[in-house]
C-alpha cells in the first residue's frame, strides 16, 4: 500500500485546480483523506500544470497498477479533460513483478512531477467544511 496517493482535477474553464490527498502513516494499514484543497490558477500555477502534464505524458504507467515501478511509495492521478494518468492503485499494489520498464531517466522525472505536486499542495488552501 502506498504512503500517499495525490488526486489533481484540472478543467480548463475552471479558476482553480481541485486537490485531494490520501495519506498513511507509518505503521497503519490504511489511506486517509486529508482535507481537499483548492489552488488559483495564476501564470505560474500554469506554468507549473503544463510541466507537469508535459512530464506525466512521456511516462509510462501499468494498465492494472501491480507494483510500485517508481519506487516513491506515492501514487499520482492527474484528470483533465482530454488527459487521464494514473500510477498507483489507492488500495495498494501486489509485489509482483511489472511488465512494464522504466529507466533511470523515468524514476527522475517522475521525482520532478512528485515536486511539483507538493508545491501545488504547499500552495493548496483546504477548503472549509
Amino acid at each position: 500500500m502506498p504512503s500517499a496517493v495525490h488526486s489533481l482535477s484540472f478543467n480548463s474553464t475552471s479558476p482553480e485546480i481541485a486537490l485531494s490527498s490520501h495519506t498513511r502513516a507509518d505503521g497503519t494499514p490504511n489511506l486517509l483523506s486529508e482535507a481537499r484543497k483548492t489552488v488559483p490558477i495564476t501564470a505560474d500555477t500554469e506554468a507549473l500544470l503544463d510541466r507537469l502534464q508535459t512530464i506525466l505524458r512521456k511516462l509510462p504507467t501499468e494498465t492494472h497498477p501491480r507494483c510500485d515501478i517508481y519506487q516513491k511509495d506515492t501514487g499520482i492521478l492527474w484528470q483533465s479533460e482530454d488527459f487521464t494518468w494514473i500510477n498507483a492503485a489507492p488500495e495498494g499494489c501486489n509485489q509482483m513483478e511489472s511488465e512494464v520498464v522504466v529507466t533511470q531517466q523515468d524514476r527522475e522525472a517522475f521525482n520532478e512531477a512528485l515536486q511539483i505536486v507538493e508545491t501545488l499542495l504547499q500552495r493548496g488552501v483546504a477548503e472549509q467544511m
